[in-house]
């Protein structure tokens, strides 16, 4: 959970940063996991129902608050991600902008009052909802450049992984060796057919090959985060013992094996009442966990550099 520290700009470290990051981390995780419940007990519903329709409008509210309150963390530009794009991605940052700006001010008023507008415009906005905080994602893994060369020791790498003492380096190497590439994959398949998705979605018809394909682009940057973020928690749990590493790391494991998984799922049609409810229960899980997850981690680094730096001021 170290910060980033590069020349001219400083990723976190200050009280300010931390108080943001418990705040409004703990705040994401409640709606996150409020909206994860409401959806979970919505697959049991008749979609016909009032009772469904009701819980729609609530978990939709819920999730336009997360949004608001995740990424009010991102977009600080003094000491955290948006900020860093700015200095040393700009291109990134023109999109985490954007990006920045519907997950703040329009998805919490959009989301909700989309439900209202029929089953066809609510599908088709929560879709294309998070484009641009996707496609943010994914451009700034690939702006590091791709080396092909490289991936000829991912074998040997996964060897020393298994082998080596210094499990962190070798993770950190393979997920920068893979995260380019495996980046470009998933900006250009979110950006290609999401919209498409959207649109058919807008429409009231389905294709179930487009829905695979637009959920590539959400399994390459779950693979990249098994690296990047989840199996470092569990190195660091085995070092210090402290429980937020295992934690995080059974959120993660869940929300990577779930959403790497999903292209599969969207090629799945079931004519069976209760497969198809299983199939929505798996959706929400996938989408679920990922919001745990990344919510639970930023409230425990800023809860971590309070008590690192001894500061009970919160």
């Amino acid at each position: 959970m170290s910060a980033i520290t590069n020349a001219g700009f400083k990723w976190g470290e200050n009280l300010s940063w931390a108080k943001a990051n418990v705040f409004h981390g703990r705040n994401s995780l409640v709606y996150g996991l409020s909206a994860t419940t409401l959806g979970c007990i919505k697959t049991l519903i008749n979609e016909d129902s009032f009772s469904y329709k009701t819980l729609d409008l609530f978990q939709s509210t819920f999730l336009g608050l997360r949004s608001n309150q995740q990424y009010s963390i991102y977009s600080r530009k003094k000491d955290d991600d948006l900020g860093f794009d700015e200095v040393h991605r700009p291109h990134a940052a023109n999109i985490g902008e954007l990006a920045c700006f519907i997950e703040k001010k329009i998805n919490p008023i959009a989301l909700p009052l989309t439900t209202a507008l029929g089953n066809e415009v609510k599908e088709s906005y929560h879709l294309i909802a998070h484009l641009a905080n996707a496609l943010w994602w994914r451009s700034r893994l690939f702006s590091q450049k791709i080396s092909w060369k490289l991936f000829k020791h991912i074998p040997r790498l996964f060897q020393q992984l298994i082998n080596s003492t210094n499990k962190n380096l070798v993770t950190n190497q393979i997920s920068e060796i893979v995260s380019p590439s495996l980046g470009l994959i998933g900006f250009a398949f979110c950006g290609l057919f999401t919209p498409i998705k959207s649109w058919l979605k807008f429409k009231g018809t389905e294709n179930k090959i487009i829905d695979s394909l637009a959920s590539v682009g959400t399994a390459t940057q779950h693979l990249i985060y098994f690296f990047k973020f989840t199996l470092p928690q569990i190195f660091h749990f085995q070092e210090n013992n402290k429980y937020e590493h295992k934690k995080l790391f059974n959120m993660g494991i869940c929300a990577n094996a779930l959403n790497i998984g999903l292209p599969i799922i969207d090629l799945l049609s079931f004519e069976n009442g209760f497969l198809n409810k299983a199939q929505r229960l798996y959706k929400e899980l996938a989408s679920g966990f990922t919001m745990a997850f990344f919510s639970s981690r930023r409230y425990f680094m800023g809860k971590a550099w309070v008590d690192g730096n001894n500061n009970p001021s919160l």
